[in-house]
């Protein structure tokens, strides 16, 4: 439960400020024809009333009542003389909160005066000739309110998810309520995972009157929180009230494994020409990442490095490189506090944290001096990363790097040799000089030996060169991102667009033949197949959902290409209206 702790004192005193609040609560129901459906709830109304009950039913011709807690029914035909207002809207909107229907809305506004207690809803579905759905939703008047926040929007199957829930009177906080949380998945076919949310076990630390969960997600997905709290108000009124909040699930990517540090002296003369820190990673989906780490001086200042580099599945170390004039910037000898160390999935189209930490130890202690001054970075680069993308295995790939010499006087270069071996500086010979006020282009060749992701560093006069490429198989390798897309509730007859890309991590062309939708609601625009997508380059498609009919849909986009191990992939497609 630390984790959970940590949430819970972090948010403690920020939460009422932050966290969307409610005062409602939803049920829904399906009628049969020719049968009288009955919802109960448990309503608190202030005594100047105001109270609202929305009755959404998909069968205009339903009949609605509300059955007053001193059994009087309340109907188009007594509700005024009651106090109580009854409106009836023909338009199909949707209704806000957990549930979404289109449909009639009855209205019943409760007057001055009405009773707190046990209230029912009515619903008559005489002349229905199919069943239908009713949602019906209370929203209460009294200053009882209830909240849930998931501390992540975004986790991974395996890790926990963590919620935090609040019940409030006011701006007091409700310690003895009797608080649910409902993981409700968007796929019907799932299991709903109910948990206990857990009440001030932490009020020693400042979380009094809060309620936590943690989660542990077996299954990818889409999940609505729901939250269920009841129980007395101070004023001796008992109360319901739900909360939602939503969470994706997606599959693990990568967790960081080990942090550490380390000076570099890359031409061998005594003077430290950048230090790295040192990412260690356990890569589960492969793909392209973005690792990120900082750097706080004693006095508080901070300097980032950030790389983004495709990685294979598997363990491996990623090098962020801190140069002299960054390093310049905290002001004061080391050591320094490692800190925000971050790994986000960038083949994704909402990137997601595949994992960080807060804190990652302190570093060596370095002293400025050991590094080389910020005169030494002679040389100007238009270029700071050479990416080469896939390479087939037994072959290598050039780029071309422009270097520049922008003082009054020649460079001589005596070591041009990048920190990985797969990595070289095919010409010009070392040593090479350029001269005062000219430039140079170097050629920078990738030979990768293995099928696996490589990263390296060229250092030139104080600056760095950030290389990496991918040793792939001499032949086309089609990879889809994301394999699903969820267009969420979408509106009759109109559409929304969603896009995936279809990414080639082989070493030769991959030619794609078709892409095709198995779903007339899921359409393919603007798209001529075949075409050609070149080693390392990606092609993006767009799918377009115009639903025809309410309810829920499902459909498959079928890319099929020359990829010799997949001939043919997939890509999941799901909404509603």
């Amino acid at each position: 439960m630390s984790r959970l702790l940590g949430i819970l004192i972090i948010c403690g005193g920020l939460l009422i400020a932050q966290m969307p609040l409610s005062n409602r609560v939803s049920q829904a129901v399906t009628v049969p024809p020719g049968a009288t459906a009955t919802i109960p709830f448990t309503a608190d109304p202030l005594p100047d009333g105001g109270d609202l009950f929305d009755v959404a039913c998909q069968y205009p011709g339903a009949v609605v009542s509300l059955l007053l807690p001193n059994g009087t029914e309340i109907s188009p035909a007594n509700a005024e003389s009651q106090g109580i207002v009854y409106s009836v809207l023909g338009s199909s909107t949707a209704l806000p909160g957990m549930f979404a229907v289109s449909g009639t809305h009855t209205l019943i506004t409760l007057g001055a005066g009405s009773l707190p207690g046990a209230y029912e809803v009515r619903v008559n579905s005489a002349g229905a000739t199919a069943e239908f759905v009713v949602v019906a939703t209370y929203q209460s008047s009294s200053a009882v309110r209830a909240g849930v926040a998931a501390g992540d929007q975004t986790v991974q199957v395996g890790r926990s998810a963590v919620f935090t829930g609040l019940v409030i009177d006011g701006t007091n906080r409700l310690m003895d309520a009797t608080v649910e949380l409902a993981l409700v998945p968007e796929d019907a076919g799932m299991t709903i995972a109910k948990l206990p949310l857990i009440a001030d076990i932490f009020a020693d630390q400042g979380a009094v009157g809060m309620y936590g969960a943690e989660w542990l997600p077996d299954a990818i997905g889409r999940y609505t929180a729901v939250l269920t709290a009841s129980g007395v108000s101070p004023a001796g009124v008992p109360y319901l009230r739900q909360a939602t909040s939503s969470v994706r699930v997606i599959p693990a990517l990568a967790q960081l494994t080990s942090i550490s540090d380390a000076a570099v002296d890359d031409t061998g003369d005594g003077i430290l020409e950048h230090l790295d820190v040192n990412v260690g990673l356990d890569v589960t989906t492969a793909g392209r990442y973005r690792v990120a780490a900082s750097l706080v001086s004693t006095s508080g200042k901070t300097v980032t490095s950030q790389r983004s580099l495709t990685l294979k599945s598997g363990s491996q170390v990623v090098a962020l490189p801190f140069q002299p004039s960054t390093l310049a910037l905290l002001g004061e000898d080391g050591p320094y506090s490692r800190s925000n160390i971050a790994v986000v999935y960038e083949d994704d189209t909402e990137p997601p944290l595949a994992d960080r930490r807060l804190k990652g130890g302190d570093s060596g202690g370095y002293a400025l001096a050991m590094f080389a001054p910020a005169g030494s970075d002679a040389f100007v680069l238009p270029a700071t990363r050479l990416s080469f993308g896939p390479v087939a295995v037994n072959t290598s790939k050039d780029l071309a790097l422009r270097i520049a010499n922008r003082t009054p006087a020649p460079i001589t270069q005596g070591r041009a040799k990048p920190s990985d071996s797969a990595f070289s500086v095919a010409s010009p010979a070392v040593p090479f000089t350029v001269p005062a006020g000219g430039e140079l282009e170097l050629t920078v060749r990738f030979s990768p030996t293995s099928t696996s992701g490589r990263s390296g560093a060229l250092v030139l006069g104080g600056k760095t060169v950030y290389l990496d490429g991918v040793g792939a198989a001499a032949a086309p390798s089609m990879r889809l991102a994301p394999t699903s897309l969820d267009f969420g509730t979408v509106p009759l007859n109109q559409g929304k667009d969603l896009t995936f890309v279809i990414r080639n991590l082989g070493g030769k062309v991959l030619t794609v033949s078709s892409v095709t939708s198995n779903a007339t609601q899921f359409t393919l625009p603007a798209l001529t197949a075949p075409f050609t997508v070149e080693p390392g380059a990606l092609r993006s498609v767009t799918v377009r959902f115009s639903p025809t009919a309410a309810g829920s849909r499902s459909g498959t986009t079928t890319v099929k290409g020359d990829d010799p191990s997949t001939a043919s992939a997939t890509v999941s497609l799901s909404g509603k209206s």
